[in-house]
């Protein structure tokens, strides 16, 4: 008598149940031998014939789970049909609940984010607002070369006074980048002074910019508020402002 079982495989998706012939279990019903047929009807012929597996033609399997075993192969396919569609509906429903959940997290984790971000700005804003300028042995701007060297000087013997100066710095605002650079320039240099220097100091006598300390100052400060910003493009907005301010010392005489 025949019998029909339905099975699934190991290398097959979970879901995917087949029919296959008793008789191409082996021994133990762990494995199963499989024809090479890739036609429907003919695959069911082999079936319903109770056709003998041909070693080396067949392929064999590893059994994942035997649902069923009737002799009655119409019954079978009927048995299959329901199972595949509990299967399927077993699926959407697990994947629907994955998505739920997964949608749930997100949700969580976009208003921890926001709030994070207000928590962060909101402290910004706080530290920004409590900010002083650092107690200096120069007033500002440099208003000679003597009090340049004389900062200089004492910025280099003092880390907490650097960093404080370039919190204070980086506080002074500004509508971009180049316009907060100018500002901070602005803050520090008199125009008389800032006329002495060029970033390099390779023309016309002027002192090299690029060797002070408050070079690192200002692009530190710039880098604080504005962490996109590349170095190359700050030194560029400060040699610009260097070459304009001779004429800018002239109009202000």
């Amino acid at each position: 008598m025949n019998r029909f079982c339905g099975v699934s495989f190991n290398d097959d998706d979970e879901n995917a149940i087949a029919i296959i012939n008793a008789k191409w279990l082996t021994p133990l019903k762990r494995e199963a031998f499989w024809p090479p047929y890739k036609y429907q009807n003919q695959y069911e012929k082999a079936i319903k014939n109770s056709e003998e597996p041909k070693e080396g033609v067949w392929t064999l399997h590893k059994i994942k789970k035997i649902y069923f075993e009737l002799d009655d192969f119409d019954q079978a396919k009927r048995k299959l049909r329901k199972l595949e569609f509990s299967s399927d509906i077993q699926t959407s429903d697990v994947e629907e609940k994955f998505k739920k959940q997964i949608l749930t997290l997100l949700e969580k984790l976009f208003n921890q984010n926001a709030e994070i971000i207000k928590y962060i700005q909101a402290n910004k804003a706080h530290s920004a607002s409590k900010q002083s300028l650092p107690t200096l042995p120069v007033s500002l701007p440099l208003h000679s070369e003597d009090n340049l060297i004389t900062l200089e000087e004492y910025l280099r013997l003092s880390d907490e006074s650097v960093i404080a100066l370039i919190q204070y710095l980086s506080t002074l605002g500004g509508r971009d980048t180049t316009n907060k650079i100018n500002i901070i320039l602005k803050f520090l240099f008199t125009d008389e002074v800032a006329s002495t220097y060029s970033f390099y100091g390779k023309r016309l006598n002027k002192k090299p910019f690029h060797q002070l300390i408050l070079k690192t100052v200002i692009i530190r400060a710039i880098k604080l508020r504005a962490s996109d910003t590349t170095e190359r493009e700050i030194e560029d907005s400060v040699k610009v402002w260097l070459k304009h301010s001779p004429q800018r010392a002239t109009k202000s005489h």
